[in-house]
Parts: C-alpha cells; sequence; structure tokens
C-alpha cells in the first residue's frame, strides 16, 4: 500500500475524529483479540474521547479500549496516516503506540457523553 492509498484510505476517519466536540466519543475496532468463549477471533471495541481544556482552549483526545476496566492511552498527534499514542506507567516510564487510521473500521458511531443521542457516521 502506497502513501498515497494510506492517506486516502484514512481521510474518513480522520475527519470524523476532528468533528469530535468536547465529551464526545468515537467508537471503532481495530485488530483483533482471541475470545475464549467462542474459540474465535473477534474484533477488538475501542472509544476515541475528545476534551478541551480551559486553560489551553485546544482539543485533546483519549483511547481506551471499551470495556469497563479497559486500559487507555493518550492521543500524542493525529496525522494524515495514524494516531501516536502515550501512556505512563507507575515507574514513570512512557509507552509509545502508532495506530494507523487506515487499520481502523468505517463504521463509527458518535456519542456525546452527556446525552444519550447517538448519530452513525458512514
Amino acid at each position: 500500500m502506497t502513501y498515497q492509498d494510506k492517506v486516502k484510505a484514512s481521510k474518513k476517519v480522520l475527519e470524523a475524529i476532528k468533528a469530535l466536540d468536547s465529551g464526545e466519543v468515537i467508537q471503532f475496532t481495530y485488530g483483533t483479540e482471541y475470545d475464549y468463549k467462542s474459540g474465535k477471533d473477534v474484533p477488538k471495541v475501542f472509544v476515541i474521547k475528545a476534551y478541551k481544556y480551559d486553560t489551553t482552549r485546544r482539543m485533546s483526545y483519549s483511547v481506551f479500549e471499551d470495556r469497563t476496566f479497559g486500559r487507555g492511552m493518550n492521543v500524542d498527534k493525529i496525522t494524515s496516516t495514524s494516531i501516536k499514542l502515550y501512556s505512563y506507567d507507575m515507574m514513570g516510564t512512557r509507552t509509545t503506540y502508532n495506530m494507523p487510521l487506515y487499520g481502523i473500521s468505517t463504521g463509527l458511531t458518535i456519542v456525546n457523553a452527556d446525552s444519550p443521542i447517538e448519530e452513525v457516521i458512514y
């Protein structure tokens, strides 16, 4: 896959993330995980949450696994093809991960955390 193909495949996801307002969440699938009950690989579900601090007035994002005690990472930067993620452990060690936007599923759900209204983007 060439760089231009990656940019083109990532465009819809990037636009959906940039359209988020503070307090809104996008649910998406990325990769797979083994489900021990069914014995098969199932899509792994994540959420991207947008929030804005009063001091910086800049939109910030976090990515979490969509489960009760899901792990999460902060978004360092969003490029045209990937999301650069980071987190710190208890000892202050920084962990980074690059999540390609073109690997994220296209059916996205935007949910406002303050209201139960959902909007589906295709």
